[in-house]
């Protein structure tokens, strides 16, 4: 359970995109997965991210900025994908 950082990462992921495709038990699997990375994270001897991190406001921002372009990047594939198909098909 201890080396299990990057599993438990991973978790809250597969419930937002489970959230997209099937509706709100995501949400619920999503956020008690984030729940338990969060727990197993503060109790963790070697966590992936240093909480001293969180406390430089470049770290932060990148982390924000980073997050905010993947999401605009992927809601705009989302969106043209289809609708190119639909137009040129």
């Amino acid at each position: 359970m201890r080396d299990l950082g990057a599993s438990w990462s991973l978790a809250p992921w597969l419930g937002a995109s489970y959230t997209l495709a099937m509706g709100s038990l995501g949400t619920v699997a999503g956020a008690v997965a984030l729940a338990a990375f969060r727990w197993q994270q503060a109790r963790a001897n070697r966590p992936l991210l240093e909480r001293s991190r969180f406390g430089n406001r470049g770290f932060v921002a990148g982390l924000v900025f980073g997050a905010l372009f993947f999401g605009t990047v992927t809601g705009v594939m989302y969106v043209t994908a289809p609708t190119c198909s639909s137009v040129w098909a």
